[in-house]
């Protein structure tokens, strides 16, 4: 759904106090600049480069996976060639296949970095120090974020075969 359709402008910036309400309200929806964000944001954060790269009248996520070979374009960010489109706002677009009509297109790409939170100026209160529990609990051996997505995976490997054998 459009800036211009939900709010009446091309584009419209929120706060996050004002997104987070609309999301507790259960009417949260963004555009494709929202959704290339969040995609390239998620994958930052499992460790992946992204960047955002705008096409005309569309913005798309690229994550940087050299060697991946079911991209129907492999593109270059800054002299660094491996970038492969990751579509968020398409069910139908798999990993890596880039919108004919953004092939050839003149695009602009910024990588994202996590340049984490600044220091704090002034501390009113001592840092506390807290111990790590050496408890003998369960620890998963990987973060949850790779188990939800090799999950996700397995279901749609599993739901493409099942697919495939239909006559």
């Amino acid at each position: 759904m459009s800036d211009r359709s939900q709010f009446g402008y091309a584009e419209f910036a929120q706060n996050a106090d004002e997104v987070y309400s609309r999301i507790v309200d259960g009417n949260a929806y963004g555009d494709c600049e929202d959704y290339a964000v969040l995609l390239g944001v998620m994958c930052l954060g499992a460790g992946l480069r992204s960047a955002i790269v705008l096409a005309p009248e569309h913005a798309a996520t690229l994550v940087y996976v050299p060697g991946y070979e079911r991209a129907n374009r492999v593109l270059a960010v800054n002299g660094d060639r491996g970038w492969v489109w990751a579509e968020a706002t398409g069910g139908n677009n798999p990993f890596g296949w880039m919108p004919e009509q953004c092939v050839g297109a003149d695009l602009v790409a910024y990588e994202l970095r996590d340049e984490g939170l600044p220091p704090l100026a002034h501390q009113d209160k001592p840092v506390v120090q807290l111990a790590r529990s050496t408890g003998t609990g369960f620890a998963l051996p990987v973060p949850p974020f790779f188990l939800v997505v090799a999950l996700l995976w397995l279901i749609s490997a599993v739901g493409r075969r099942g697919v495939s054998a239909r006559p």
